[in-house]
């Protein structure tokens, strides 16, 4: 026989789904207790040294065709942003695992190494809330590995690190996003990245198209971008909030305004539809006008007509909510975040008198935060942020 071309019997091939099966039965229930780290290195050592004690061999290992395993951007449960260190961790673990184990190749996650992969690594962090004393403030990273195909899962693992060592700063395209998307499409990726029921193969599909757009919009490659978010867009059966976001980003930092309008609309629709519209509007440290920074000021006035546009449209009643970040006093945050939710829904009206009647505002200070961190930075931008909720018209 070539041993060059090795070809196993069906009974060679029964004896190594024996060996798998009985070595992955003799792990069950041995769930490794999470571990601490004062460092994100210390932390990203930890997973990737347990998912690669876990990593079968076997039947998976006989060919060359599917070896790689792809590592997706490990992303915010709170915000679903992806972060500085989210990126960090995923390409520590792709090199990390690469010298850990030989059973396979490792790569981030794209098109081209999905097509070549049975496995994919998928991530998830949870910033702490606001504790008294950073020492004993962790952020919780877990990831899990699962079948491409079926959505087995084959292997898993959880660390912990201090938070002052995880950069909670989101990257440029979710810096750059108009709004906040945790809503459905995040819960489903989410489910996939804890190992939860969720169509994995689809999701992971889309996240590779968006990986690639997103990776295009970072280097300023703003027309590659808005054309890869366009096709990941047409992936998800043109449901992806956040390719519609991209496509909006790209044309607006392409310099295509009336492009970038349009998309936008099409995300206020969609986000609408969806129940979750939140919008990053900045405002003035303690106070109720728009901040005027970069070109958020040619970008505001378009995001307004368009919010009036769509429920003026949809003939609806929204409640306005504003909301803000854990510093200062309980009090004091419900009155100004109460003043901000009125004067956004002043200018609404302003845009489309047919509003008027159909807008209520509150304040929800900081009782609704996500992240809670009360950092008062890009980590915790959400905990400001205004919503608009669909409510029964009245009368």
């Amino acid at each position: 026989m070539n041993k060059h071309s090795f070809n196993p019997s069906v009974a060679e091939r029964l004896v190594v789904a024996l060996v798998l099966v009985l070595a992955l039965a003799a792990c069950a229930g041995k769930v490794a207790a999470p571990t601490y780290h004062d460092t994100l290195d210390g932390a990203i050592d930890s997973l990737a040294g347990r998912l690669a004690e876990q990593l079968p061999g076997g039947l998976l290992a006989l060919g060359n065709e599917r070896r790689i395993v792809v590592v997706d951007a490990f992303f915010n449960e709170q915000s679903a942003e992806v972060t500085n260190s989210g990126v960090q961790v995923q390409k520590a673990m792709v090199a990390r695992l690469g010298e850990l184990t030989d059973k396979y190749e490792f790569a981030t996650l794209s098109t081209r190494s999905l097509s070549q992969s049975a496995l994919a690594i998928l991530g998830s962090v949870r910033l702490a809330g606001k504790a008294t004393g950073n020492e004993a403030s962790y952020a919780r990273i877990e990831a899990v590995v699962r079948e491409v195909e079926g959505g087995k899962v084959v292997a898993s693992a959880v660390a912990f690190v201090a938070s002052k060592q995880f950069d909670a700063t989101p990257t440029r395209l979710y810096m750059d996003m108009p709004m906040f998307l945790a809503g459905e499409e995040h819960r489903q990726r989410l489910q996939v990245a804890t190992g939860n029921a969720a169509p994995v193969k689809d999701v992971i599909g889309v996240s590779a198209r968006i990986a690639e757009a997103t990776e295009q919009y970072n280097a300023g490659n703003f027309d590659d971008a808005k054309r890869m978010f366009a096709e990941a867009l047409d992936a998800s059966g043109g449901k992806s909030l956040l390719a519609l976001s991209g496509l909006y980003q790209s044309s607006f930092r392409g310099g295509q305004f009336d492009e970038a309008e349009q998309a936008f609309g099409r995300l206020v629709e969609a986000a609408i539809a969806s129940g979750n519209l939140s919008i990053k509007f900045l405002f003035e440290v303690n106070g109720t006008a728009f901040s005027a920074t970069g070109d958020l000021t040619r970008q505001y006035p378009m995001w307004q007509r368009q919010i009036a546009q769509k429920i003026d449209e949809k003939g609806a009643c929204l409640e306005v909510s504003g909301h803000a970040s854990r510093t200062g006093t309980e009090a004091y945050n419900d009155r100004l975040s109460a003043r901000r939710a009125e004067s956004v829904a002043k200018s609404l009206v302003a845009i489309r008198p047919e509003l008027r009647g159909r807008l209520t505002s509150t304040g929800k200070g900081f009782a609704e935060n996500i992240v809670g961190s009360g950092t008062d930075d890009a980590q915790d931008a959400i905990d400001r942020r205004v919503e608009f909720k669909i409510v029964p018209c009245k009368g």
